[in-house]
């Protein structure tokens, strides 16, 4: 497994906005994942959504951005999927 760690004098949501465009979405209010790198989702007993991605990590997605995600895999980049 090839764990790297990047250190950036950005604020979240700046750097949000230049991964949006390459297949990264907001997660929750601490976390951006690479939605190419989902290997799986596990629905929780409390309804939360648990993220399995293909290095073998995992990450929570809080209620809010869980539509949000939702419409990414979906439609992809299009929000009315034309």
């Amino acid at each position: 497994m090839n764990r790297q760690s990047i250190e950036l004098k950005l604020k979240l949501y700046e750097i949000e906005e230049l991964l949006i465009p390459h297949q990264f979405l907001r997660f929750s209010k601490s976390v951006i994942g690479n939605v190419d790198q989902i290997a799986r989702f596990e629905v929780s007993f409390n309804g939360n959504l648990c993220v399995h991605f293909k290095t073998g990590s995992k990450e929570y997605v809080s209620r809010a951005y869980v539509a949000q995600l939702k419409q990414k895999l979906i439609w992809g980049d299009s929000k009315d999927g034309n």
